[in-house]
């Protein structure tokens, strides 16, 4: 007769399923998404069209480095912020521009390293506008949350705040890629369509 699992491994394994499935894979998820908004403000710089399927592939290709590279960071910044916010704060200076680092150059495991190096000098204005785009997000989803509270449901509150949030972190990957951009133009003399020819 086949013994059925103890009740704590069925626990543990659902636990680690869940895990997984609210953590791993929405982050994998963003962060193509993220890669592909890189490219996407590239193409769009230069007046090439919009290639989804070219941004999808490309994304999937350096998923790896993304990833880890995106974690990495996630830790700096928080333990930075545990200690003091100063030092979260240079932190998000120094990373902030490594997601174009990896999808443009090709930097991968050096990618904060790329990015520490750009934004050297002109980490104050990038901090200062991450800075102001989160306040922002953060004050309109309050408000979202007020006015569902009195004209809608909880479901239609996290689909607004879904949708919203969405759209503030692509503005933030975004302006982040024309900055990186802006910075290899100022540091080294590349422009726009220098950049993007590396993934034409």
């Amino acid at each position: 007769m086949e013994l059925l699992a103890p009740p704590e491994e069925v626990f543990l394994g659902g636990s680690f399923a869940i895990l997984i499935a609210g953590t791993v894979l929405p982050l994998i998820i963003y962060q193509v998404m993220n890669g592909m908004l890189v490219l996407a403000a590239y193409d769009a710089k230069v007046g090439r069209p919009i290639r989804p399927g070219t941004y999808v592939t490309s994304a999937l290709k350096r998923l790896l480095p993304l990833i880890v590279m995106a974690i990495l960071v996630y830790v700096l910044i928080m333990t930075g912020f545990a200690l003091l916010i100063v030092p979260g704060l240079w932190v998000l200076g120094v990373t902030a521009v490594f997601v174009p680092a990896v999808m443009i150059e090709g930097a991968g495991f050096g990618a904060i390293g790329r990015s520490a190096r750009l934004t050297k000098g002109y980490r104050r204005p990038v901090v200062l506008f991450i800075v102001v785009v989160y306040i922002i997000e953060s004050v309109v989803a309050w408000i979202l949350g007020d006015l569902v509270a009195i004209f809608g449901g909880a479901a239609f509150l996290l689909i607004a705040q879904g949708l919203f949030s969405g759209v503030a972190n692509s503005i933030v990957s975004i302006a982040l890629a024309m900055t990186y951009a802006r910075l290899r133009e100022i540091k080294e003399g590349v422009g726009f369509a220098d950049l993007a020819d590396v993934f034409a």
